[in-house]
This record gives C-alpha cells, sequence and structure tokens, in this order.
C-alpha cells in the first residue's frame, strides 16, 4: 500500500511535470527554429568572410539548480553578441553553435543569469542560483530595486537566510555587530555617528516602503533589511535620513510557490545578578553608620527623632544613643561614648548586620524572563495573484514578578493582475498590545533597599518597611487617630498593581502598478496608519503611595479626621494617538538596451505628501471606582493654594491637581519631490544621482524656510570586468565613490521661525490656566545640512574572499546649538543654527569562506567601524561648566566629541582623607569651588570610537554552528564612587565605602575618602563642594573597552528524505545562547553596557540566555490528502 501511494504520487508529480515541460517545449521549440534560421543564416555568411576567423563550433554542457543538483528544463542559452539561441531539454542539457572565446548568457526565470565562456569546464555543468538565495546580491532602497554591482553609495543587505537563522535574537540582535558603521550600543543604534546635537540621532526606519510607527516584531515577517549609510544611497529619503535610513522588507508571495509555514522560539534568561549593582553588604553599611554617629553626625541633626522622618533599621537603633554621643563645638572633637551604652548599642548592631534580604527578593520579586514568538503564515499565488497571509503570538514577562506582555499580529500582503499591465496591490496589518506593567517602581525600590530590611519574617508575615515614614510616629498616627498604614512592603505593592497598557496599530497601504512600456512603470501608492497607546494605572487605597498621599492631606478635628484627598482609588490615565498617512506618486523606468544589454537604467521619479497628528492626553481621577467609573471632586484651588499641613509636619504640603492633567497637539505635513537614477554601462561603469526638495509646515509659511533641496552623486567603476584586466585570483574588483548633501530638523516644536505658546492648566489662575511662550521665534531658521563624502574599494579573492574598505566624511552645519541670548528678551538661551560637526571614520567587512567542500563548510566574518566624532563650532554659553561639565548638563564642547566626559584632575587624598584635585598649574585644592573651567580633564567619549563582530560558522552536511563575538573599543565610563557625605546615608550606597580612608597612611593605598571625623571641617570641606571631588575626579574613570561572546548558535535541517512520507517539506530546529562571556578592559571588569556613563550608577546586566526554536515548512494539502484518501 505503501509503495502504490508513492508511485501515485510520483506519477502525478510527472505528469505535471510533463504538462509543464510540454508548455515550455513548445514555446521552446518555436525558439529553436527561429534561432536555427538565424544561425544557418549567419553561418552561412560566417564562411563567406576570412579565413582568418576561426571556425565555429557546436558545445553541449548541462544547466542544473546549484541547491538540489534536478535539472532545469527550458533555460535559455545565447551567445552574447550574437543571434545563436536554444533551450535546455527535458534533461537540462543544450547544444550551441558558438566560436570558441564567445560568452554563452544563460537566463531562467526565478534564478540568476550566468555568463559563462563557450567550451569552459563552467559551460559543462552550469549550476543556477534561485533570485531568493541571492538576496544580498540586491538593494532594495524603498524607491529602487538595484543589483549590487549598480550601487554607488555605501549599503549593506542582511539577506533572509541570516535573518531566519538568528530570528530569535529580534531587530536588535540582527544588526548587532552585522553593519560596518552601525554601532548598537545600549539598545541605541547610531550610523556613522549620527548627523545631530540636538535634532535626535537615531537613523530612520522604513517598512515595506513606507515610515511607520511600529516595526515588525517578529523577525520571520522579514525577507531582508538594508542599511544606507551614506548620501548617495539615503539622499532620496530626504531630511528624515541624515542619520541613515534602515530599509525593511517583509515578506510576501510568489508565484507557483504555494507554502505553509509555521516558526516558533522560546528564550528563557537566567535571573539577574545582584552583585551586578556593587551595593554595599548590610556589614558595610552598618559599619558607616556606627562611624558617623560615633563622629557626631547624629547628635549634631538631634537624633533622628523629629517628627515623620524616616529611617534605617541601622539607624533606628543609632537614634536610641545620639545623646550618648557629646560634641565640644568649640573644638569640634567628639567625646567618646560610654563602653556600656558603646556594647550595647553594637550589640543590637551586630545582629542586625546578620540580616540578608537578598534571598528573599530573589526567591520573591525576581524570576526568570521569558518570551515565546509563534508565526503561522500561507503564501503563493500564479500568474494573477500573489498572497502572503500570516498570524504571529508574541509572549513573556520580564525578570521581575508581576508583569506579563502579549502582541497578537495578522498582516496581509496582496498583488493582483487586473490587465496585463495593470497590477493592485494591497497590504493591510493590524497590531495588538495587551501588557500589564505589573509594579513599575519595582526595580527601583529594589534598588533602593538597605540590604537587612527584610520582607518576610520566620514566620513568613510580611515586614513593613518604614524608611520612608518614622515607625514610632506611624505607630501613634494610625494607633491614636485612624491614619492609615504608614508601612510599605514591597509584595503587597506587586499584588495591588494594576496598570495595564492596550495599544493597537493598524495599517492599510493601496497601490497600482502600471507598465507603460516594457521597463517603464507608473505607480501610485497610499498608506494610512492609526496608532494608539492607552495606559491605565488604577492605584489602590492600600498601595503604599496612594496611603502617603492621602495622609499627608488628612489633618485631625474635633470630629476625627478630615480626608482632602478622597479614601479611595486613584486613576492615572493617558492616551497617545497618532493619525498617519503618506501618498507617493512616480515613474519607474528599469531596463537594459542594446544587442549585449549593455546599457542599464534604472530612474525613479515622483511626489510625495506626508501628514502625522499626534495628541496626547493625561488625566488624573481622585477616590476612583472602576465598577461604576465614578470619581469624587477636589478643592483643587485650596490644596494647591494653602495646602494642608500634617501634624507631624511644620509647613504645608501642596497638592497641585492641575499638573496630572495635559494634553498635546502636533501636526506635521510634508511635501517632497524627489529623482533618482542610475546608469551602468557593459557592467564595467556606473553613474548615479539623485536630487529631493522637502517642504515641512514647521518652518511657517515661507517657502524660503519651508524648502531644502537635496541631493547626491555617485560613480563605480567595474575593473574585473575590464578586457585589459587578467587575474584568476582577483574575483572581484570594484571602486565606488559619491558626494551628497542631506539634511535634517526637529520635529520636536523646540524650534519655530515663529513664536509658539503653551497653555498652563493651574489651579490658581482665574479661567484654569494661563499661556507661557515656550519658544522664541527665530525668523533665520534653517534646515540642519550635512556634506557627505564615501570612497570604497570592493575586493574578491579566489572566488572565497570578499572584502569591503570605506572612508566617510561627513560635515554638518547648521546643526541646533545652544546660543546665548540677551536676558532682555526673557531668555537665557535659544536652539539657532548656531554649531558644526565632523564624523569622520573608516569600515572594513570581510568574509571568507575558509574550507569549502560538498559536505564541510568554515566561514569567518570579520566587521569593522571606526567614527572619530568631533564638534567644530557651538556658540553655547555655560554659566557654570566647572559643575556642568562634569554632570553632563553640558553636552556640547568646541572641539571634543559630543557624548564628552569631563572629570576634576585626581590628586589623591590629602592626609586627613579628604579628596584633592589639581588645578592647571599643579595646585592641589579640596573644593569644586577653587577650579575653574580650564582646570578641568577632557577623560574621552562614552560613545565607541571602534565597533564590530568576529564571527565564524561550521556547517557539515545540514548541521551548522555559529559563533558571534562583538567588540567596542576606545570608549571609557564613569564608575560609581560614593560622596562620603554622612547625611547622605543611602541604601544604595556603594561597596567602596568598605575601602574608605580610615587612618593616617591609607592614601597611599585608597582613593575612597574619609567619614570626616572634625564637625568644622565638614562644614569647611563636604558642604562646600569636597563630595563633588570624591564622585566626579578622574579616577572614577574606566576605560571602556570590550569583547562579548554575544552568540553560540546551533541549527539543524532535518534531511529530506526523512519527511519523504509526512506533511513536512522542510523542518529546522535551532538552540541559539546569548550573553555567554565577557572580557573588560577595566580592571573591576565591570560590564560598560551596564553603567550610565556620565554618572556611574549600576544597572543590571544582560543574563546569559537560551533560546530554542522550530521553523516547519508545510507540503500542499490536497496532494497529503490525496494520498491519505488512497
Amino acid at each position: 500500500m505503501k509503495k502504490f501511494m508513492t508511485r501515485k504520487h510520483t506519477e502525478e508529480h510527472l505528469s505535471s511535470r510533463k504538462e509543464r515541460f510540454s508548455d515550455l517545449m513548445g514555446k521552446g521549440l518555436f525558439l529553436l527554429a527561429f534561432s536555427s534560421a538565424l544561425s544557418t543564416n549567419i553561418w552561412a555568411q560566417t564562411t563567406t568572410t576570412t579565413n582568418a576567423q576561426t571556425t565555429s563550433q557546436n558545445f553541449t554542457g548541462k544547466v542544473c539548480d546549484s541547491k538540489d543538483g534536478s535539472s532545469l528544463i527550458g533555460c535559455t542559452v545565447r551567445v552574447k553578441g550574437k543571434k545563436a539561441a536554444t533551450i535546455t531539454d527535458a534533461n537540462g542539457n543544450y547544444s550551441i553553435t558558438a566560436k570558441p572565446g564567445d560568452i554563452l548568457i544563460i537566463s531562467y526565470i526565478g534564478y540568476e543569469t550566468v555568463e559563462v565562456p563557450a567550451g569552459s569546464k563552467k559551460a559543462s555543468n552550469i549550476f543556477m542560483v534561485d533570485d531568493s538565495v541571492i538576496m544580498d546580491d540586491v538593494v532594495v532602497t524603498g524607491y529602487q530595486t538595484l543589483k549590487k554591482f549598480n550601487v554607488t553609495g555605501s549599503v549593506n543587505t542582511i539577506n533572509n537566510e541570516k535573518i531566519s537563522l538568528r530570528s530569535s535574537t529580534g531587530l536588535n540582535g540582527l544588526l548587532e555587530g552585522t553593519v560596518p558603521g552601525l554601532n548598537v550600543y545600549n539598545d541605541n543604534f547610531r550610523i556613522r555617528g549620527g548627523a545631530s546635537m540636538n535634532s535626535g540621532n537615531d537613523p530612520l526606519f522604513i517598512v515595506d516602503d513606507f515610515e511607520v510607527e511600529e516595526l515588525p516584531e517578529n523577525m520571520d515577517m522579514v525577507e531582508s533589511i538594508t542599511v544606507l549609510k551614506d548620501a548617495s544611497a539615503t539622499a532620496i529619503w530626504g531630511s528624515r535620513a541624515a542619520n541613515g535610513v534602515i530599509v525593511i522588507t517583509t515578506k510576501k508571495g510568489k508565484a507557483n510557490d504555494f507554502k505553509i509555514s509555521y516558526s516558533n522560539n522560546f528564550k528563557v534568561s537566567a535571573k539577574p545578578n545582584f552583585d551586578d549593582l556593587h551595593r554595599a553588604s548590610s556589614e558595610q553599611i552598618i559599619d558607616y553608620d556606627r562611624e558617623a554617629h560615633l563622629y557626631g553626625y547624629n547628635s549634631m541633626m538631634g537624633g533622628f527623632g523629629y517628627q515623620g522622618a524616616g529611617y534605617s533599621l541601622s539607624q533606628e537603633i543609632l537614634n536610641d544613643y545620639w545623646e550618648d554621643v557629646v560634641i565640644d563645638w568649640e573644638t569640634g572633637s567628639v567625646l567618646p561614648m560610654d563602653p556600656t551604652k558603646l556594647a550595647e548599642m553594637d550589640a543590637r548592631l551586630n545582629k542586625l548586620k546578620t540580616y540578608s534580604n537578598r534571598k528573599q527578593l530573589e526567591d520573591n520579586l525576581l524570576r526568570n524572563a521569558f518570551r515565546q514568538q509563534h508565526l503561522v503564515s500561507i503564501s503563493g499565488g500564479n500568474e494573477r495573484i500573489n498572497y502572503y497571509l500570516s498570524g504571529s503570538f508574541i509572549g513573556g514577562h520580564s525578570e521581575y514578578v508581576g508583569d506579563k506582555n502579549r502582541s497578537y499580529n495578522i498582516n496581509s500582503r496582496m498583488s493582483y493582475k487586473l490587465l496585463h499591465n495593470l497590477t493592485l496591490r494591497s497590504d493591510l496589518s493590524a497590531t495588538f498590545d495587551n501588557n500589564d506593567n505589573g509594579y513599575t517602581n519595582l526595580s527601583s525600590d529594589i534598588y533602593n533597599m538597605f540590604p537587612f530590611q527584610m520582607l518576610l519574617d520566620e514566620q513568613g508575615n510580611r515586614i513593613a518597611d518604614y524608611t520612608q515614614f518614622s515607625r514610632m510616629d506611624a505607630d501613634k498616627y494610625t494607633s491614636e487617630y485612624g491614619y492609615l498604614s504608614f508601612g510599605k512592603n514591597l509584595l503587597d505593592e506587586v499584588d495591588l498593581a494594576n496598570n495595564t497598557t492596550k495599544n493597537t496599530d493598524y495599517k492599510a497601504r493601496f497601490g497600482l502598478d502600471y507598465r507603460i512600456l516594457e521597463g517603464l512603470n507608473l505607480s501610485a501608492d497610499y498608506q494610512y496608519e492609526r496608532y494608539q497607546s492607552i495606559n491605565k494605572d488604577i492605584q489602590s487605597v492600600n498601595s503604599y503611595s496612594v496611603r502617603e498621599l492621602i495622609n499627608q492631606h488628612t489633618v485631625i478635628n474635633e470630629n476625627g479626621l478630615s480626608y482632602r484627598i478622597p479614601k479611595g482609588d486613584i486613576l492615572d490615565h493617558s492616551q497617545n494617538d497618532i493619525e498617519a498617512w503618506t501618498m507617493k506618486i512616480g515613474a519607474t523606468l528599469n531596463r537594459n538596451f542594446g544587442i549585449d544589454k549593455q546599457h542599464y537604467v534604472n530612474a525613479t521619479a515622483g511626489f510625495e505628501v506626508r501628514s502625522k497628528h499626534s495628541t496626547t492626553e493625561t488625566y488624573r481621577k481622585l477616590g476612583y471606582d472602576d465598577q461604576v467609573l465614578s470619581w469624587s471632586p477636589i478643592d483643587a484651588v485650596d490644596l494647591a493654594t494653602n495646602g494642608t499641613t500634617p501634624p507631624w509636619y511644620d509647613y504645608p504640603m501642596r497638592y497641585y491637581a492641575s499638573s496630572y492633567d495635559g494634553f498635546n497637539d502636533i501636526l506635521n505635513r510634508e511635501v517632497s519631490y524627489y529623482l533618482s537614477g542610475v546608469y551602468t554601462y557593459d557592467n564595467r561603469y556606473t553613474v548615479s544621482g539623485s536630487l529631493r526638495i522637502d517642504k515641512s509646515n514647521l518652518f511657517g509659511v515661507s517657502d524660503k524656510y519651508r524648502r531644502n533641496p537635496i541631493w547626491s552623486f555617485g560613480a563605480n567603476w567595474n575593473i574585473k570586468n575590464e578586457k585589459f584586466f587578467h587575474c584568476d585570483a582577483i574575483t572581484a574588483l570594484m571602486l565606488r565613490a559619491s558626494v551628497g548633501l542631506t539634511g535634517n530638523f526637529d520635529r520636536s516644536g523646540r524650534t519655530s521661525p515663529i513664536m509658539i505658546g503653551q497653555f498652563i492648566s493651574s489651579d490658581l489662575v482665574d479661567g484654569g490656566g494661563y499661556m507661557r511662550i515656550t519658544t522664541p521665534p527665530n525668523p533665520l531658521l534653517r534646515w540642519e545640512r550635512t556634506r557627505s563624502i564615501n570612497l570604497s574599494v570592493d575586493l574578491g579573492l579566489f572566488d572565497r574572499v570578499n572584502t569591503t574598505f570605506t572612508y566617510y566624511h561627513n560635515k554638518g552645519y547648521d546643526l541646533l546649538g545652544e546660543a546665548q541670548l540677551d536676558p532682555t528678551v526673557g531668555y537665557s538661551e535659544q536652539l539657532i543654527n548656531s554649531a558644526d560637526m565632523n564624523n569622520t571614520g573608516m569600515e572594513i567587512q570581510l568574509d571568507a569562506d575558509l574550507i569549502r567542500t560538498r559536505d564541510f563548510t568554515w566561514n569567518l566574518g570579520w566587521v569593522f567601524g571606526y567614527n572619530k566624532n568631533e564638534i567644530t563650532r557651538n556658540s553655547a554659553h555655560d554659566s557654570s561648566p566647572v559643575l556642568n561639565r562634569v554632570h553632563g548638563i553640558t553636552r556640547f564642547v568646541e572641539g571634543y566629541s559630543r557624548e564628552s566626559i569631563w572629570s576634576y584632575r585626581w590628586a589623591g587624598l590629602n592626609e586627613m582623607g579628604l579628596p584633592q584635585a589639581y588645578k592647571a598649574d599643579g595646585t592641589k585644592v579640596t573644593s569644586y569651588e577653587d577650579l575653574d573651567v580650564e582646570d578641568l580633564e577632557y577623560s574621552g567619549t562614552y560613545q565607541p570610537k571602534y565597533s564590530g563582530s568576529l564571527s565564524t560558522g561550521f556547517r557539515y552536511k545540514s548541521l551548522q554552528a555559529n559563533f558571534l563575538f562583538t567588540y567596542n573599543f576606545g570608549h571609557v565610563f564613569r564608575v560609581e564612587y560614593p560622596d562620603m557625605n554622612p547625611f547622605g546615608s543611602s541604601p544604595a550606597l556603594n561597596e567602596r565605602i568598605a575601602d574608605r580612608w580610615r587612618q593616617p597612611g591609607d592614601e597611599n593605598k585608597t582613593d575612597i575618602p574619609a567619614i570626616c571625623s572634625d564637625m568644622m571641617n565638614y562644614l569647611m570641606t563636604y558642604q562646600t563642594g569636597a563630595s563633588e571631588l570624591a564622585q566626579y575626579s578622574s579616577n572614577s574613570i574606566r576605560k571602556g573597552d570590550m569583547i562579548r561572546l554575544r552568540e553560540i548558535l546551533l541549527n539543524y535541517e532535518l534531511p529530506k528524505k526523512w519527511l519523504h512520507n509526512s506533511p513536512v517539506k522542510h523542518l529546522s530546529i535551532t538552540a541559539q545562547l546569548n550573553n555567554v562571556w565577557l572580557w573588560t578592559a577595566n580592571k573591576e571588569g565591570y560590564d560598560p553596557e551596564a553603567v550610565s556613563p556620565v554618572s556611574g550608577t549600576f544597572s543590571l546586566t544582560d543574563p546569559i540566555a537560551f533560546t530554542c526554536g522550530v521553523k516547519l515548512d508545510f507540503a500542499e494539502f490536497n496532494l497529503q490528502m490525496q494520498q491519505n484518501s488512497d
């Protein structure tokens, strides 16, 4: 029975093949007869010519599919420059008359055209590559689709094979280390350093030829990704493309290629490691607090007994002994504590030292992050209709307990051939996100929690944290007066959280393609997108933040308590709506000319109109009841003007209800005209040019300001195809060069040629608000501009090694920078076109097949990018550069990089353990107030100058293993140093406090200052700037150089013979490890990507993650059902 079914399937398959072959043969025989007649005529003419001509011969060969070796029937084989032609027979064989040295051109629908010398070894067995396999040789710019050798600019393409293999890593993972010049650092995309200072440096993202609000999350929907980097490649996109363009093309159906596919992947990440935060332990914090106590700091403040003030458990113990530490204010010395009291205090502190909440936090508030993706798609088509239908689901949760996210997407891409020269296209997509955000402050609350503050007692009961409010006062006001609880427990906050976000995104695109002539098409496209995000945060009356607000505005009167803030839940609601549409009308010419098709032209021209309308609305409702959708009114004016004075506070606490209500409305309209063309002669010489004029309503009504012409010009020379070039070792050699001008502008509304005001809601003003001028007029406002130069060399060796070298120089001018204004205008500074900036760099990409046999392949890839950024002009005024530069407030300093880090020149500790800094003349000071701007030190840039990757892959038959190393070099970052201010005791104290100066001589072995033992000295030093030197000096700077083993990937594709009798025709399994290993240049081994580079604050590093996934393609169901019925 099994043999019978197999035979029947085979007979039906052969019958279908025979029908297609007969049709092809009918057409082929006509062509063959026609070409034979022509060949006979040509032969007859040839015999009359001089005997110096070489005699024609009959050449034979075979054409096969490069992937599976199957014969290709009906391929066209012709002699280049002549009319002789034939087609392959049922076995893929051909026979043609040509002269030795003639070039045979083999073409077939759906395959890449091949050229081989007649009579050569390659001509006897020709292997043709499916077009879908060579997508990396095709560049999709969004306006044009070009062969790579027709491109004059700097572009990189990631094809579907690479995307499919690594789709679980997401867009960030796919791009990181893949494209030279594209730096993915701390989840930020930066192409060639970015082109602006104040208008954003993110590249423009294009999906299926349009700018969109939501990028596809599931990479299994993506066919290819193209990165455009220089002006020649990006100018066609106009002012939005000064920072580069990333073009994403999603999948669509193909004629005669019916396919049902399913893919999934599951990713599990390890729990985060709290050691990454480098927080001080219980013992270290208690020792720190104890030493400060013995130096009299608690006594100077009168203890922690003032009403309402919160303090930690260690400070609660020390508070019982503040009167036992006596300060001699005449000398500043502190008298020693009574030994008995000291022993009693130490015993209590030592017991507290044994407490650590780490395990409770890990067990109750942390978990393994999880993410899953599923995609089902049906695609196919015929001569009249192509279709791709898909549905996907993405779900999971973070490493913090309480949140959950779900995303659903349905997608349809269709094309209909209405007439032989008219095609209708329609793309429809809808995405629905439903996210439970959980307790959004959980990560920061864990970070700021004292290590000895437990969540649960030994019996499992929840323990209240009174760090924010005195336990003694809390007990008093809750038990005696009936106030709500003042304690806080993170487990309660997680349980009570009711914070949801719902996003919807609808996209509809319709297009018409009308073929006027062969290769000349007119197209019209319209895309409409509607995006909405609604956040609804219902804060329970039992949550800490609501209880705190209610208590602050509750007063005691003769009848008990009077609640000025309603006793109930609070609703915070925000909604963002974006409505955008784009219309394009253009014509495209794409064809070859000449007898040998040696002239190639690809040109497009048209216009584009865009509109984007964005509104944001926020409001708050007090005393909210979600069941009946009701809330309670308040006396907003009195709460804002007079406020409420709680019994534990001496001053009124005000509540500004209007600050929670807001509305924002931005309308951006743009019109563009574009022209772009590419001409190639004989696959050797290519020139290209583009011109685009953008207009925007954000530049007022004058056409002088609205219009922005953008242009580019490029050329390439394919030296390999020159007749004089004869070097078999060099398989590719091309030179490319381009120049151009791109532009940019600020779309946020911070700049305008006209005055802009904002209505401010206020309970203090009659009428409910007032108007504030937010943007002064700037009649000279211009577009930002970037002039780009790009030079590249493409080199191929031995048909195994391919490399590209690129040099670029981007000069930005008329950039928006801060300029000082006359104070009489009411503004100290304004963004005007006052800055210039350069980005200069080099890029290298190398791909090599070190070993390539039938069963085994070993390849190596290297990506390298270097970028030097420098601000060459900026007239910004800085009133306090000594503070602002080191804190990163002043970001753009002329003559330095945009991402500069500045520091005080570290001069070590003095004999008392106080921090010191050098002035420019070598003088040591102990306060930043004694320093001038020339005393500061430029520490470097926190944006890596060198970035890239090293990858290697091994394939043995159906098993593949890949390793990806990414690297970043040439940058620095600051690490967190404690300020050593005893009054600033914090749960987030750094572990470095354990290395502080304690006795004379320690200044020779530590750079952590002492807790100042002299109260008078403290008042003269720390309160006048010594803590600044402790935190922001050059000793806190570390090298950011790093190498990361980002990915190990294993993929196995089941042999087709295993799937022969199943409905599955393709099945692959992938297993992947991410964040496997890290090397850093800094001595402590800090992960530079887990540190805020200017402040030095640590965050949790990305833990190691494991991903597994399956991809399946199913055979046509009708054939399978037919077999099963038999």
